[in-house]
């Protein structure tokens, strides 16, 4: 192998095809994934398409057992497990005929897609209500720390309800395509 190249670059939360695409062009440049971290890639000079890469999110830590047991059967599958960050792992095998793809299915796909945009979501309505929590205790007299607060958490839930509001569009254009090959 070769020389170590570092790299910082910022993806939201909902670029994650975006991502998975930048890394999968790295690698066929011959800069290969070798470790991840918040805004943060490590690579490694190689063989340029040697391996392609794959995100996933995972229902909750990577660090629980489940999900510590999934990572295990992927690494009996030949797939590795480069690093995590959050709940997201990044994933490599060895470039192979077919695409690298975690859903067999259109169906496993979209559901995978519908349970992050329900997730992001969630925190969509949460940052809202901390929202109008912090509005309420500026409009009683609290102070101006509220309103400063009130304003970041809408401004949060804004980006939290594009990030759901893009993954559900995905989905839909994803189910337009089921009834399409049907």
């Amino acid at each position: 192998m070769g020389n170590i190249i570092r790299k910082r670059k910022l993806f939201w939360v909902w670029q994650g095809q975006k991502e998975e695409n930048w890394i999968n062009a790295m690698a066929a440049k011959g800069l290969l994934l070798t470790e991840v971290g918040f805004c943060r890639y490590e690579f490694e000079e190689g063989e340029p398409g040697a391996y392609q890469y794959c995100m996933q999110m995972l229902k909750g830590a990577a660090s629980k057992k489940r999900n510590q047991e999934y990572i295990q059967f992927l690494k009996d599958t030949d797939i590795e497990c480069i690093g995590t960050v959050g709940s997201w792992i990044y994933l490599r095998r060895k470039t192979e005929e077919m695409p690298f793809s975690l859903f067999s299915d259109l169906d496993s796909k979209m559901q995978y897609l519908a349970r992050i945009g329900r997730t992001f979501l969630f925190l969509t309505i949460l940052q809202f209500v901390a929202s109008l929590c912090n509005f309420h205790a500026w409009l009683s007299g609290s102070g101006s720390a509220n309103l400063m607060v009130g304003i970041i958490f809408l401004f949060t839930g804004a980006a939290w309800g594009f990030a759901a509001a893009s993954l559900f569009y995905r989905v839909r254009e994803m189910k337009g395509e089921l009834v399409l090959r049907e």
